[in-house]
């Protein structure tokens, strides 16, 4: 049965992206972000949103670095 969800801010299904980084002691941390896809295809760009309170934000912000994966 098809649904209709109504004019929303949102993307269904949600890829889900992994989120590498890594702190000053050089320890990596990896988690998982619901919140993120393409924002431009020339220059390939990928976006996510991290909150502040969580350990990858404060990484990358110190690093100016992270990497992403794409979840299966």
């Amino acid at each position: 049965m098809k649904k209709s969800a109504g004019a929303k801010t949102l993307l269904f299904p949600t890829p889900v992206l992994m989120v590498g980084t890594y702190d000053e002691a050089g320890k990596p941390n990896l988690m998982n972000a619901a919140w993120g896809g393409v924002c431009c295809s020339d220059p390939p760009c990928v976006t996510v949103s991290i909150r502040k309170a969580r350990y990858s934000y404060a990484n990358i912000e110190e690093r100016k670095a992270f990497t992403i994966g794409i979840a299966t």
